[in-house]
């Protein structure tokens, strides 16, 4: 959902802020897979 929210909002500052969301996330789920370095990699 915030993927697709980043790519059609109009404003700057909320793609940015969707766009951190879609990151975390999916550093998130790398994480639960016991990804860890490609989870820091994600965040970093």
């Amino acid at each position: 959902v915030f993927s697709l929210l980043t790519v059609t909002t109009k404003k700057i500052l909320r793609a940015a802020v969707y766009l951190l969301f879609v990151l975390g996330a999916t550093a998130g789920i790398y994480f639960m897979f016991n990804y860890n370095f490609l989870a820091a990699v994600q965040l970093t």
